[in-house]
C-alpha cells in the first residue's frame, strides 16, 4: 500500500545516503515528496517518530550539500524547516535540527550547525530522545573542536560513547569522520 511504499522510499534515500549513493538518495527523496500527503500520512508522524515528509526534506537537503548542489540544498532544508514550523511535533523538529545540524557541518558552516544541533539537544533532552541528542552532541562536540581542537576531540569521543549507547550505528562512521578531521587539525 501506499504506507509502506512511502516508509520504504525513505528508507532507501537514507540507505543510499549512508552508503554514498548520493544521487540515488536525491532521487528517493525526491519519490517521497512526490507520495507524501500530510492528511493522509498524518498518522506516520506518531507511528515511526517522525513526519516523513520533513525527514526527507532534511536528508535531502543534507545529500544536496555533499553533491555540490547548495542552492537545491538550501531549498530543501528551508522546505524541512517549513514542515517542521506547521507541524510542531517535537521527535520530527529534533530529528531535522540535527539532521540540519550534520548539513552545515558537511558545508563548514560552524556558525549555523551550532545552532541547529543546539536546538536538536534541547528538544532531545526535554523529551529524552536520546538518539539525537548524542547525535546533537556530536556535531557541537564538532564546533567546539573549531576553536580548541584537543577539548573538542575529548567531547567527541564522549560524543561517540553516548551515541553507541543508543544502540544505532548510523552516524557512526560520519561521527568517526569527524574525530579524524579533529585529530589531524589538533596534528595528532
Amino acid at each position: 500500500n501506499d504506507v509502506h511504499i512511502l516508509l520504504a522510499t525513505r528508507l532507501e534515500g537514507l540507505a543510499a545516503l549512508l552508503g554514498g549513493e548520493i544521487d540515488r538518495s536525491i532521487e528517493a527523496f525526491e519519490r517521497v515528496g512526490n507520495l507524501y500527503d500530510f492528511r493522509r500520512h498524518a498518522g506516520l508522524r506518531f507511528r515511526f517518530a517522525s513526519d516523513q515528509a520533513a525527514v526527507a526534506l532534511a536528508h535531502k537537503s543534507w545529500a544536496e550539500a555533499i553533491a555540490g548542489r547548495i542552492a537545491a540544498s538550501e531549498r530543501s532544508a528551508k522546505g524541512a524547516l517549513e514542515q517542521v514550523e506547521r507541524l510542531r511535533h517535537p521527535h520530527t523538529s529534533a530529528h531535522v535540527s540535527c539532521v540540519l545540524a550534520a548539513r552545515a557541518q558537511t558545508l563548514g558552516c560552524r556558525d549555523t550547525a551550532a545552532p541547529l544541533a543546539t536546538a536538536g539537544l534541547a528538544l532531545a533532552r526535554w523529551h529524552r530522545f536520546t538518539y539525537w541528542e548524542a547525535w546533537a552532541q556530536i556535531i557541537l562536540a564538532w564546533h567546539e573542536a573549531g576553536r580548541h581542537a584537543r577539548a573538542g576531540a575529548i567531547h567527541v569521543d564522549g560524543a561517540i560513547e553516548a551515541y553507541r549507547s543508543t544502540g544505532a550505528g548510523q552516524v557512526l562512521p560520519y561521527a568517526q569522520m569527524l574525530r579524524a578531521s579533529i585529530a589531524l587539525a589538533a596534528g595528532d
